[in-house]
């Protein structure tokens, strides 16, 4: 057969098919029934087969199928090809039943750097109009809150991601839609005129309206825009003013609770004299990051000395710190499941008593081992480890007596390299093994363990 037979075909194939991977979010596609192909050419319908690629918006592995150079011909032409897909590897096949899918792969992950909105609690309500930008033409301070104010409620999660908005993103929303950051936040205290970095979010995507008002409908039937209107409400900002946003689509983002990074001790001031060369809410490209020397050393402090007014907000909000209670209770059902399907021959317990505490997962093993589980899902791991080492002390020692043979420390963030040496010694010096388990309560699965 010749060149560009099935471009009939295609033209009016596409655009459907690409409808449905903008509202889909970008996602594979499969199963796709395109029987219809043969009124195009000739063949048997298992000659139909192919198997081919689109490589950053270049066509690869595709000589032999006709068909496919005309599916990349059309292809080239749409706008959310040349928008959206270049970033993309892109796998299609059509199988010999005449059913076709489109496989993405190979995105590349974006570095970015953007200015969040001040806030005092911990990003996960609105705190009101202190600290916020003082321009009155700005958003908050027409109406005292920010797009960010809880883009770290991340109780609030939906198919396991936690939606939320991004005003450096929302600001040029067709622009982004479709791709993914890896960001890196920072803030402004108007109130002591300080920069802080507050953390990064690795894997955001950036979502289309459609996704958005969907999610509004979630939010609303769980009741969680009540909520939301109630906490503007009383730090006296304009609730009337999300309620018209919420209409329009209030999300702009999502990404997964197990991609953010927060520092321990909440938001660090920059380096005196440094400030970003760009301080409206716009993606940046390029700043020059926090770097945090490993020096561990014990430094003593002036006794006489008064705090500063930049340590002593970095203290506050690391007092906001909270942890999720929807994701420990996720990762301790899931965990207890695995557990049993792992040790189907051992004993194994969910909220074992011991005085007025409960132990997340009791297990005893086949040579009578008792090893203790506790769960733990801060937002950030170093956070989640201290608290989980002193209720297993307690629980295992208190107030003179071991009854553990074994103590793990679980959650959802993986573990760097200064977090494992940690762990390892641990083990070294403590006479009861301690283990670190990263656990996905999606995938039902260990993705680290660290220890025994």
């Amino acid at each position: 057969m010749g060149r560009n037979i099935y471009i009939d075909y295609w033209k009016n194939k596409l655009p459907i098919l690409l409808k449905r991977l903008e509202n889909n979010g970008l996602k594979d596609l499969k199963d796709i029934d395109v029987e219809d192909i043969q009124n195009f050419g000739n063949r048997k319908s298992t000659s139909y087969y192919c198997n081919f690629y689109i490589k950053k918006g270049i066509l690869s592995k595709s000589e032999n199928y006709a068909h496919g150079r005309d599916l990349y011909s059309v292809l080239q032409e749409q706008t959310l090809f040349k928008d959206k897909l270049l970033e993309y590897n892109i796998n299609i096949k059509i199988n010999s039943k005449l059913k076709m899918s489109i496989l993405f792969s190979g995105q590349p992950k974006i570095e970015r750097f953007s200015k969040i909105c001040w806030n005092s609690e911990g990003w996960l309500r609105p705190s009101g109009r202190q600290g916020k930008s003082k321009d009155k033409n700005s958003y908050e301070n027409k109406y005292g809150f920010g797009h960010e104010e809880w883009i770290f409620d991340l109780d609030k999660a939906i198919d396991g991601y936690h939606y939320s908005a991004l005003q450096s993103i929302s600001k040029y929303l067709p622009k982004y839609q479709g791709k993914v950051f890896n960001i890196t936040l920072f803030t402004y205290d108007s109130a002591n005129k300080n920069w802080y970095w507050v953390g990064k979010i690795n894997n955001v995507e950036v979502i289309d309206e459609n996704l958005s008002r969907r999610i509004g409908k979630i939010y609303k039937q769980n009741g969680w825009l009540d909520q939301i209107c109630k906490q503007l409400e009383n730090v006296n900002a304009d609730a009337n003013q999300f309620k018209k946003w919420d209409k329009e689509g209030f999300f702009t983002i999502r990404f997964k609770p197990s991609n953010v990074e927060l520092f321990e001790d909440g938001p660090v001031p920059f380096k005196e004299g440094k400030r970003p060369l760009h301080t409206r809410y716009t993606l940046l490209k390029s700043m020059e990051p926090p770097v945090f020397e490993d020096d561990f050393s014990l430094r003593f402090g002036d006794s006489s000395r008064k705090q500063s007014t930049a340590e002593t907000i970095q203290r506050k909000q690391k007092e906001k710190l909270i942890e999720y209670s929807n994701i420990h209770d996720a990762i301790k059902e899931s965990l207890f499941l695995w557990l049993n399907n792992k040790y189907p021959s051992q004993k194994i317990f969910k909220e074992t008593s011991k005085g007025r505490n409960r132990i997340d997962i009791l297990r005893i093993n086949d040579s009578d081992e008792r090893i203790f589980y506790e769960v733990k899902s801060y937002a950030n791991l170093k956070s989640s480890i201290r608290v989980a080492i002193g209720q297993l002390f307690e629980y295992a020692f208190f107030p003179d007596k071991k009854i553990a043979d074994k103590l793990v420390i679980v959650s959802h963030l993986k573990a760097n390299q200064l977090v494992q040496r940690y762990i390892k010694y641990l083990n070294k010096i403590c006479s009861v093994p301690i283990q670190y388990i990263q656990f996905d309560h999606e995938k039902n699965d260990v993705l680290q363990e660290i220890g025994f």
